[in-house]
């Protein structure tokens, strides 16, 4: 059963769902242990810099990716609604954050 977090009486109801998709990001190891508490640890989250440019310097179905610079960082070029985005994964979230 589910229940309704928006409604003030907080109503249960049942939800029948042939796939359930987890679309939490970072939170997605969470939300699966809710389910299986003894689930193993898949994420790993990160954190980047990403740079947005003059829309039309890279075609429409281009993109660039450099799997590891010198530093050990990834770098990417990839089209953002036609303006394109420059971004790398530069730190592991976990170690820039303590």
């Amino acid at each position: 059963m589910c229940v309704d977090k928006m409604d003030p009486e907080g109503k249960e109801f049942a939800v029948k769902a042939k796939v359930v998709v987890n679309c939490t990001g970072v939170h997605a190891d969470e939300v699966r242990k809710m389910d299986k508490p003894d689930a193993g640890k898949r994420i790993v989250p990160s954190r980047g810099t990403h740079l947005m440019f003059k829309k039309g310097m890279l075609k429409d179905n281009h993109g660039i990716l450099v799997p590891q610079t010198k530093d050990g960082h990834s770098l990417f070029i990839s089209n953002y609604f036609g303006h394109p985005m420059v971004g790398t994964t530069s730190n592991n979230f976990c170690e820039a954050t303590h």
